[in-house]
């Protein structure tokens, strides 16, 4: 039976997608404000890079990695991307992520 039986725990399975069981105390949930937080800061500062240097979405796309229409939508908030496309992003743009994510 599928939650179940063990108490009041929550089914579980290892990252190694080892067995399933139950544990009683699960791990805290991902505060998606500060995520959300995260994403706006990232974004609005690529942006900014991006102006200063006039250049356009077009001038900074790889194609088959990075459109002109990814880097329109990261700048936007449309687009919540993975950190590989964000290095890349900040790659194109002369800067790290690091850099990015330290500028407040």
């Amino acid at each position: 039976m599928v939650g179940g039986g063990a108490g009041n725990g929550k089914l579980f399975s290892t990252p190694e997608g080892g067995r399933r069981g139950f544990m009683s105390n699960p791990p805290p949930a991902l505060d998606l404000n500060l995520a959300d937080e995260l994403n706006r800061h990232i974004s609005t500062h690529l942006m900014q890079l991006r102006l200063e240097q006039k250049r356009s979405a077009y001038e900074l796309a790889v194609p088959g990695l990075l459109s002109d229409q990814t880097i329109l939508n990261i700048e936007s908030g449309l687009l919540n991307p993975g950190l590989k496309t964000v290095a890349l992003y900040c790659q194109r743009l002369g800067t790290t992520l690091r850099e990015v994510m330290m500028n407040r």
